[in-house]
């Protein structure tokens, strides 16, 4: 006889001893690659939904990333900018090349070439006539044409006959072309070296400033090192420094420098106020592409400062020849 397995009330079929359970509609694993439910998506459809979605997000990180480099484009060209007008604040004494080499300059278009520049410099070194002085020197006020013969000679007793002479090619400095050769002496096995720079005069005539070749200072280093000169003119080498102490200890109000000159074995710290004229036009001869930086300045000395340390109270030339105006009125 029949009996039920199950007789739970309102179902509407019972199972038999011997029938297979009834499960209903079974849904497939969705491994299966069959659809779902109506409305389901296969395994590939989700794929494709996927990589649209990644396709979307690809453009807005895109986007994005080319808004962030136009941002930093825009950024770099506006400080560019910004920089090149500061420059052109900073340094009204660019050369104005259209004008130096025009027609109705008053400077001679053509410079001596190296050769001739090398003869004249080696002439102008070996003149021992005072009448032909000023054919090869820009001589400054205080020296006659037999200062001049005497110095070199006492130069020549003490470093020796010029062995060679070296082109270091033409420079412009303020406001003015230079051509510069470099004269070797040699004495005793020992060599030393002095640098000629020859600069257009209003006669049209290229001479040797005589001050810059001897590297002319407004006292002796022994004194200006001894503190006993207040104001000094020196021609030295420049470089910054990071020595800051006693009256000079603040880096926030005065920027450190290093000057080195030739003529003494002794180096001195010299400070420039922050967003000075004297500031700004140091800023301004340390940009330039030169391997020694070279500049004639007034150095200031006071009583309670340390040893070697002065401030610079005038920045007269960007190399060791002084023209017209004092570097730093340009800043």
């Amino acid at each position: 006889m029949d009996r039920d397995v199950t007789s739970k009330p309102g179902e509407k079929s019972v199972r038999k001893i011997g029938e297979a359970p009834n499960l209903g509609r079974v849904l497939r694993s969705p491994q299966s690659g069959t659809t779902k439910k109506r409305g389901g998506l296969t395994s590939a459809g989700r794929k494709r939904r996927r990589k649209r979605i990644i396709m979307k997000w690809s453009i807005v990180f895109a986007v994005i990333s080319v808004g962030i480099v136009m941002f930093f484009l825009v950024s770099h060209f506006r400080s560019l900018a910004l920089a090149s007008k500061k420059i052109v604040k900073l340094a009204p004494d660019t050369p104005d090349l259209e004008k130096i080499f025009s027609d109705d300059s008053e400077l001679d278009t053509e410079t001596p070439s190296e050769k001739v520049s090398l003869e004249f410099v080696t002439s102008a070194l070996s003149n021992r006539n005072p009448e032909d002085v000023t054919e090869f020197f820009k001589l400054p006020l205080d020296k006659k044409p037999e200062d001049v013969i005497r110095i070199l000679e006492e130069l020549e007793a003490q470093e020796g006959t010029v062995s060679k002479t070296d082109w270091l090619g033409t420079a412009f400095a303020n406001g003015s072309l230079m051509n510069q050769v470099v004269v070797h002496m040699e004495k005793d096995g020992r060599s030393v070296n002095r640098l000629a720079q020859l600069v257009p005069q209003p006669d049209r005539e290229w001479r040797i400033d005589f001050d810059s070749y001897i590297r002319a200072v407004s006292a002796d280093w022994e004194s200006i090192l001894a503190g006993k000169s207040s104001l000094s003119t020196v021609r030295v080498f420049v470089a910054l420094d990071h020595y800051y102490k006693g009256i000079f200890s603040e880096d926030t109000i005065w920027q450190a420098y290093t000057l080195a000159s030739p003529d003494t074995e002794e180096i001195l710290y010299a400070y420039a106020k922050r967003e000075s004229p004297q500031f700004r036009a140091m800023q301004k001869l340390l940009e330039s592409d030169e391997h020694l930086h070279r500049a004639t300045l007034e150095i200031t000395s006071f009583p309670d400062a340390g040893k070697r340390q002065f401030q610079i109270s005038r920045v007269f030339a960007e190399n060791w020849v002084i023209g017209e105006k004092s570097f730093d009125e340009s800043f």
